[in-house]
């Protein structure tokens, strides 16, 4: 059994920087994560030919201005640069405008292993349930084993999974039900084109039926490109969740076929590979503090879906929702969110 200070339940962008923050503070932490790397849904995906792409959230906006420090200070150790690129909308491909964002250097999960450096960090490792015991915290895996026990815990899985994992009480639970409820479904696909396409923008986005997004993975930066190119195709979530039977090389041909329609790329496009993120967006009702903390339990939820911004999701609220937790576990004084 692993003893900690905090362990923290998901290794997505939310549970990955509260490890850092925290760990920086001499806080022993522990990140337990049920899939066999760190980054949520920020995870590379391996493809042919040593190649790998981003396969789920691609790159971020800072639009809080609450996140300069730590930006600079990720972009001087080499995790994160920023992504100037050209943008355009699927309705009027060709009115390109120029945009700025943020992405993991050379992938979004790498940026996220940097982050968890200081960590015990457990991967493979499913929690099913939280129990508290004689004042610590067992986290639970299937078999009832507890391969950790903890003074605090905090939960940063998506709403539908933390849903089970605690008897939480009503005022969470309502709110744990409501994210779950609007948690968003989504096909990705990775393309690979045998020519390079100048004529097109690096990023697009619109309202089509089916086409969310389309995106150059090989534009940003710390990707090699030469004569051919990397896509990701992004399906919209109304259209993914009537589609959610589909094998995954089908999915995938339809999102292909959609991207020609609509952009017509030069050069033979190669479907490499097809996902389906059955939690990929959330839609939570927030709270003005940005997280969930009963500091009597030492128990907490941190995540995007907890930031109450229409302006703000995704990455950056993650982000927030971290860093307003950690100010709270350290001065809990100022936290104003404990059940």
């Amino acid at each position: 059994m692993i003893y900690c200070d905090l362990a923290i339940v998901g290794a997505g962008t939310a549970g990955c920087f509260l490890a850092e923050q925290l760990s920086q503070q001499g806080y022993r932490v522990a990140l337990v994560e049920k899939s066999r790397g760190v980054g949520g849904r920020c995870s590379r995906r391996g493809l042919p030919d040593e190649q790998s792409v981003d396969l789920g959230a691609f790159s971020f906006r800072h639009n809080s201005g609450l996140l300069t420090p730590d930006l600079q200070r990720w972009q001087q150790q080499g995790v994160l640069r920023p992504w100037h690129h050209s943008a355009a909308t699927l309705e009027s491909p060709e009115a390109l405008r120029r945009d700025t964002q943020w992405c993991g250097v050379p992938s979004m999960n790498s940026w996220h292993r940097k982050l968890c450096t200081q960590a015990r960090v457990i991967t493979g490792v499913k929690v099913e349930k939280l129990a508290r015991r004689e004042g610590h915290w067992l986290l639970l895996d299937a078999e009832g084993c507890a391969p950790v026990q903890a003074s605090s815990v905090v939960v940063t899985t998506p709403a539908r999974q933390a849903l089970s994992l605690y008897p939480w009480d009503n005022e969470w639970l309502a709110l744990i039900r409501m994210a779950s409820e609007r948690t968003l479904s989504q096909w990705v696909c990775a393309l690979l084109t045998d020519r390079t396409n100048p004529q097109l923008a690096d990023r697009y986005s619109g309202s089509d039926p089916l086409l969310a997004e389309a995106i150059r993975d090989s534009s940003k930066p710390g990707r090699d490109s030469k004569d051919s190119e990397l896509w990701m195709l992004h399906g919209q979530s109304g259209w993914s969740a009537s589609h959610l039977q589909l094998q995954p090389e089908e999915a995938g041909q339809q999102l292909l076929e959609r991207f020609q329609q609509l952009l017509s790329p030069r050069g033979n496009l190669q479907l490499l590979s097809s996902h389906r993120w059955l939690l990929a967006r959330h839609r939570g009702p927030g709270v003005a503090a940005g997280h969930l903390f009963n500091h009597q339990l030492q128990l907490a939820l941190c995540g995007d879906w907890l930031v109450d911004d229409p302006h703000i999701d995704g990455v950056e609220a993650a982000l927030l929702s971290a860093q307003s937790l950690t100010r709270s576990i350290l001065n809990p004084s100022h936290s104003g969110c404990a059940a």
